[in-house]
């Protein structure tokens, strides 16, 4: 399932246990040390794996003979590993020998000789006899239909070296039906795990399997339509497996209800262990030993609740067709959709009646750029801005300019072309990162040229279109001046949000007098009141801290930007034997949040302990039921970042929101000063009440007259307006 990190502490256990019930030479020893070394190449902890393979490979052929199918498999995998190591010499003789054995012992439809024709076929393959290969490829494939049936993963494997190798050989034809065939039959597999995983396993599967996306786009480069249909499948398939699972339908059971309930509280004690453990007392579970029980029962419950829902699969990994994407874009529009694939960037521009594509080239060509652009913004220094927003719009003019400027008249329909009214972008993997309002566009940037409006990609959009929104909540909740005096460690008081969310509650009243408003300030303001209230509001407004760290939770707070000092927040966690970054291995859910106060009254079972804290975790944010919610405006600092996944956006308080329901979120991608905050806020909440603006329009129409002010006072600030971004 693509679960590394949770195979990796099993087969180490079962090693000690085998080493020291079995002895070190026995061959169950060696099926374990076979079996973890395969697990840490795919780690890429190459020298290791070695180690592990020569040791079962001399153990194997000692006591099982140099002929057994035992020997052979690691004779395999140990020329596997030699490959990847660049080691070609060293690696044909041992996939010679496996081969051999397995024909004699096993037989040439074997599932086991399928693998070693495959593998041996890679070696040719790497010194580029693509000839010799090629047999090898079709004997494999022909076992793998034979022994395994035609929709096994491994058959669908063959098929994909087979089309790889066909390829490469200019062959592009005879390669497509391989590819197309693998394709099919990798959507259908996901149809099926996708109901029975937990968000994690989610994750870790589509990461393993996204290299069978990639050879499919790559060999329908020039098919538009086909490459975005699959790509729309594709992309956000894990949020929005998350998304159908977390918000029960009105007819759900009561056995649901009460699973979604302890999954509730048991997110919240992992997040309460994770920002704020407490000192554990003498004979009860360490943190560490609490924390994988309580990870295991979080992801027991995500798949129960999976599978009590109706037509789950088919509402996670979703089949749209272009012309429904076309649909729902505005006349006038044009939605730029791009995914990142096995380290590619790809890119659709769609409008109505046309499509285009692009491969873009390498994400780590773009980081670097990003980078730097970004770094130049939050520092207000208008020379590096200008020379890292040059070199990154050089970069993504091949798909903004056709975007902007429209396609050649002569290659689209009448009607489709000429120039976009309004962008609406969904970036993916490292171009989620960078504020495109802020590109250079002529001497200014590009937020003057026009609207652009953030969504989750061209599903995300159809998703939303075939939906039939429920009730939306009623009246304005807002958070501010929060009392974080309770807190198990200091925190800086933002004095200018008690004046930011009385302005704000002042022009809802103004505008909607019947409506409920209620404004929280000081101990109020908590994590338990969000919780109980944030569900029942239409506008929800949090002005505080945020936080994110992805490396370490250290202590560093201070400043009055609206954020925890270089994104910091302190918690000890050395206990925690997992590494901290990746998918599979860590949750970033977990490690990025808003501050509120802390309670000490009581609490519903659903809200517990772990829910009086202060520290709202994205993980814990996720498990609300926010689809009433017109909007969520977070006040405070990066609380657009995250962990990036390819194909699934960034993983922070943007995606839990959109997990949650929301049905619009304003967050922000740097730590910006308390006083600008609250004058953009107020700019903002004016235009879309008083003027009756869209969420876009007004954000827009506020940045340019603050972006107005800096140049009558000949100064470059692009850092106090620019960070925030809102997603629909």
């Amino acid at each position: 399932m693509g679960d590394r990190a949770g195979a990796r502490p099993l087969l180490e256990r079962a090693l000690a246990v085998r080493e020291k019930a079995l002895g070190p030479d026995h061959p169950e020893t060696a099926k374990t040390l076979h079996n973890l070394a395969l697990l840490l190449q795919q780690m890429g902890d190459l020298n290791r794996a070695r180690q592990l393979f020569d040791r079962a490979l001399a153990i194997r052929e000692r006591s099982l003979g140099p002929n057994h199918p035992e020997t052979a498999t690691t004779l395999c995998n140990l020329g596997l590993l030699l490959l990847e190591s660049g080691d070609r010499a060293g690696a044909r003789p041992l996939l010679e020998r496996s081969l051999a054995i397995r024909e004699k012992v096993l037989g040439p439809d074997h599932p086991a000789t399928a693998h070693s024709l495959n593998s041996l076929a890679t070696a040719l393959r790497g010194v580029g006899d693509l000839r010799a290969a090629r047999p090898l490829l079709e004997r494999a494939l022909a076992a793998c239909e034979k022994a395994l049936g035609p929709n096994h993963s491994n058959t669908t494997k063959s098929m994909n070296n087979l089309a790889d190798l066909l390829q490469g050989m200019g062959d592009v034809e005879a390669a497509r039906p391989f590819r197309e065939r693998a394709w099919k039959l990798n959507r259908e597999a996901l149809h099926l795990l996708l109901p029975v995983l937990s968000s994690r396993e989610r994750f870790a599967i589509l990461m393993d399997r996204s290299p069978q996306l990639g050879s499919f786009l790559a060999a329908n480069v020039d098919d538009a339509t086909k490459t975005y249909e699959a790509a729309c499948a594709w992309k956000g398939a894990a949020l929005r497996a998350s998304s159908a699972s977390t918000r029960l339908p009105a007819d759900a059971s009561q056995e649901a209800r009460r699973a979604a309930n302890d999954l509730a509280e048991a997110r919240g004690e992992l997040a309460r262990l994770t920002v704020s453990p407490p000192m554990p007392r003498a004979g009860e579970p360490s943190n560490a030993e609490r924390f994988d029980a309580l990870r295991t029962r979080v992801e027991g419950l995500e798949r129960r609740l999976a599978g009590w829902l109706p037509e789950f699969a088919s509402r996670a990994f979703l089949d749209v067709e272009v012309e429904e994407v076309m649909r729902t874009i505005p006349e006038g529009a044009v939605l730029l959709d791009t995914l990142e694939n096995a380290g590619t960037l790809y890119a659709w521009v769609v409008r109505r009646g046309a499509i285009a594509t692009a491969a873009m080239g390498k994400s780590s060509d773009f980081a670097p750029l990003a980078q730097e652009f970004r770094e130049a913004l939050e520092r207000d220094d208008e020379e590096a801005w200008k020379k890292a927003g040059a070199a990154l719009r050089a970069r993504l003019d091949v798909v903004l300019k056709p975007a902007l400027d429209g396609p050649d008249p002569e290659n689209v329909p009448e009607g489709s072309g000429g120039k976009a009214k309004t962008l609406y972008l969904s970036p993916d993997g490292v171009l989620a990162t960078i504020p495109w309002a802020l590109l250079p566009e002529g001497d200014g940037f590009l937020i003057e040229r026009l609207p652009i409006v953030s969504v989750n990609g061209g599903a995300a959009m159809v998703m939303a279109a075939r939906s039939k929104r429920g009730e939306t909540g009623d009246g304005l909740l807002a958070f501010g001046d929060v009392d974080y005096s309770g807190l198990d460690r200091v925190v800086p008081p933002l004095p200018a949000t008690k004046a930011e969310v009385e302005q704000i509650a002042m022009r809802f009243r103004a505008h909607e007098a019947d409506s409920p408003c209620r404004v929280l300030t000081g101990k109020e303001a908590s994590k338990a009141a969000f919780v109980a209230e944030a569900e029942k509001a239409r506008y929800v407004h949090v002005a505080t801290h945020g936080f994110f760290d992805l490396e370490h939770l250290a202590a560093a707070l201070g400043g009055t930007t609206r954020g925890l000092k270089g994104g910091k927040i302190s918690a000890p966690l050395e206990w925690v034997s997992a590494p901290k970054k990746g998918i599979g291995e860590w949750n970033p859910l977990l490690l990025s949040g808003i501050v509120l106060a802390r309670s000490d009254r009581g609490a519903s079972s659903a809200v517990a302990a772990s829910q009086s804290d202060g520290w709202l975790t994205a993980e814990e944010l996720q498990g609300l039921d926010l689809s009433g919610v017109d909007l969520v405006v977070l006040s405070a600092c990066e609380t657009g970042r995250g962990e990036l996944a390819a194909g699934e956006g960034v993983l922070g308080l943007s995606r839990a929101l959109s997990v949650a329901g929301a049905r619009g979120f304003m967050l922000s991608l740097w730590k910006v000063p308390d006083d600008e905050t609250s004058k953009l806020m107020d700019g903002f909440y004016q235009g879309l009440w008083e003027k009756s603006e869209t969420p876009e329009e007004a954000l827009r129409a506020t940045q340019l007259r603050m972006l107005l002010e800096d140049r009558e006072r000949k100064v470059f600030r692009p850092s106090t307006w620019g960070a925030w971004v809102l997603l629909r």
